[in-house]
């Protein structure tokens, strides 16, 4: 499953606010446990909720260790382990298992741009 988030007005290291957006790949892990704390110990919006702060929380602490320019040269790439590490150990007790974090967008304000 596929889930995009934008995250917007994020400081950079320079004091630059950006805009990102983000595609996190993920799967229910394929066992019966996995499955049934999939559905049973989460909801949609719960789920929704919670993948929305801690993908918000941790692209803000990725963010604000990078200048404007370094941030807007790591659209495309997925050299995000801490946040992907971050992510399954979080959402591993509800049956989940993160594969990839992209960041699709990297939007700078127009008179940086």
């Amino acid at each position: 499953m596929t889930y995009k988030f934008p995250v917007r007005a994020c400081p950079t290291y320079d004091n630059i606010f950006v805009a990102l957006d983000i595609a996190v790949v993920f799967r229910c892990k394929p066992d019966d446990d996995a499955i049934h704390d999939f559905v049973y110990r989460i909801s949609i919006n719960q789920l929704n909720e919670q993948l929305e702060a801690a993908i918000t929380e941790r692209v803000r602490v990725l963010i604000r260790s990078k200048t404007h320019l370094e941030v807007y040269q790591i659209k495309g790439k997925t050299n995000t382990a801490e946040m992907l590490a971050f992510l399954n150990e979080m959402f591993a007790p509800k049956g989940l298992e993160f594969t990839q974090i992209i960041i699709t967008e990297v939007l700078l304000p127009n008179e940086i741009k």
